[in-house]
């Protein structure tokens, strides 16, 4: 099968049409741990790469939501989904290096966005913006042992069947680096492992391949300064 280079933002248009009913074991095994991290209530939350409004929808239930992503099909599907549930989230459609933050917020989000980001300065540098002393910040990427390797292949992963597009690796050393200087402290590190033990009751596809595997991170910094 040809494989297509397309654009970051070519790709979430196509992806956007099946992305709810795909099952992503990345993503799933990273909403177990922040199931019990996300139980925030009557929080101003800002969701930078919100997607179709994964966390979005139910965060808006007990706090205050803008969600802002860069695509238009992402965002539309959140949008609907928000209006099922008669939720009022402010929804801005803008890239997440891009976006001009009007207030400051208590919790940001930043969940499998800054794989697709080539100078993490940029959109560090926004939640810098959007923070104030307190403001909690968690970011999660595909693990840096996949991301890596897609630097080795000059910087191109394969997302979704038949397309290729840009992945950058980003280390912990770099995040310290940059947040540290803008007066954020790590305060958790979680690698996103498949244990064995939950492999055996999991149906995903070809799981028995991925036992004991990193395959993601989950930072958690707060703002000190």
């Amino acid at each position: 099968m040809e494989v297509k280079k397309i654009s970051q933002k070519q790709l979430y248009e196509i992806w956007a049409r099946t992305y709810d009913s795909e099952r992503n074991l990345t993503m799933f095994l990273e909403e177990q741990i922040t199931k019990e991290l996300f139980s925030f209530k009557n929080k101003e939350i800002l969701d930078l790469g919100c997607g179709t409004g994964r966390y979005s929808i139910p965060l808006a239930r007990k706090n205050s939501l803008t969600a802002v992503d860069f695509s238009s099909a992402m965002l539309n599907k959140a949008i609907e989904k928000a209006g099922n549930e008669n939720l009022k989230i402010e929804f801005i459609n803008s890239d997440v290096i891009k976006f001009k933050p009007r207030k400051k917020y208590d919790i940001i989000l930043s969940m499998l966005v800054h794989d697709h980001v080539k100078n993490l300065k940029k959109p560090l540098k926004v939640i810098e913006k959007a923070s104030k002393i307190g403001t909690e910040v968690f970011i999660s990427n595909v693990h840096p042992r996949f991301t890596y390797i897609s630097k080795v292949k000059g910087n191109k992963a394969q997302l979704i069947q038949g397309y290729i597009t840009d992945e950058y690796h980003h280390p912990l050393s770099e995040y310290l680096q940059i947040m540290r200087k803008s007066g954020f402290e790590l305060i958790d590190c979680k690698e996103i492992i498949l244990e064995e033990i939950c492999a055996k009751n999991m149906h995903f596809e070809n799981i028995d391949q991925l036992k004991n595997e990193f395959l993601g991170i989950l930072y958690r910094f707060r703002k000190m300064r």
